[in-house]
C-alpha cells in the first residue's frame, strides 16, 4: 500500500516537474524514495534471515536461543579474527601511500622512472601484507571458529 502511494507521489512529482514543480524538490523526493526502498529491503532480508535461522533450527532440533548464543560466539570469534590481520595490514597500507607520495614527489607524472618506483612500492606493500596473513594465522583461527561453533551446536542438542 505504501509503495503504491509512493508511486503516485512520484508519478505527481514527475509530470508536476514539468508543470512547475521545482526539480529539486522532485529529486529530493526521489532520493527519499530510494532510502525508503533499500530501508524496505534490508528489514526484509534480516527478517528472512532470522525466519531460515529459525527453520534451520528446527531441522536441527536446537533450541534457536541457545543456536543464537553459538552464533553470537563465532561472530565474534570471526571478528576478533579479522581484527587482528586489519591491525597488522594498516602499516603495509600506510607505508604503501607513504611511498607512492615519495615516488610522486620524486619523478615526473608519466614517466616511466615514477612507474618503476611505484611498482617497487606495491611489491613491498603486497609482501607486508603477505607476511600479515601468514603471521596471524587466519585459516587456522577461522578454522577454529567454525569448530567451536560445531560444538557449541552440539551442546545445544542435548538441551
Amino acid at each position: 500500500m505504501r509503495t503504491v502511494a509512493m508511486m503516485m507521489l512520484l508519478g505527481m512529482f514527475v509530470v508536476g516537474g514539468s508543470v512547475g514543480i521545482p526539480d529539486s524538490i522532485a529529486s529530493e523526493f526521489q532520493s527519499q524514495c530510494i532510502q525508503d526502498a533499500i530501508a524496505t529491503r534490508v528489514e526484509c532480508k534480516a527478517l528472512c534471515q532470522e525466519n531460515f535461522q529459525m527453520d534451520k533450527d528446527e531441522c536441527w532440533d536446537v533450541p534457536h536461543e541457545c543456536a543464537e548464543t553459538c552464533r553470537s560466539a563465532r561472530e565474534t570469534c570471526v571478528d576478533e579474527a579479522l581484527d587482528d590481520l586489519d591491525l597488522c595490514l594498516i602499516p603495509c597500507s600506510n607505508t604503501l601511500a607513504d611511498a607512492k607520495e615519495d615516488c610522486r614527489l620524486l619523478y615526473p607524472a608519466g614517466s616511466q622512472d615514477l612507474d618503476r618506483c611505484i611498482d617497487a612500492a606495491q611489491l613491498t606493500a603486497f609482501i607486508c601484507r603477505d607476511d600479515c596473513r601468514e603471521s596471524i594465522h587466519l585459516a587456522a583461527e577461522l578454522k577454529s571458529c567454525r569448530k567451536t561453533f560445531r560444538v557449541c551446536i552440539k551442546a545445544c542438542m542435548n538441551l
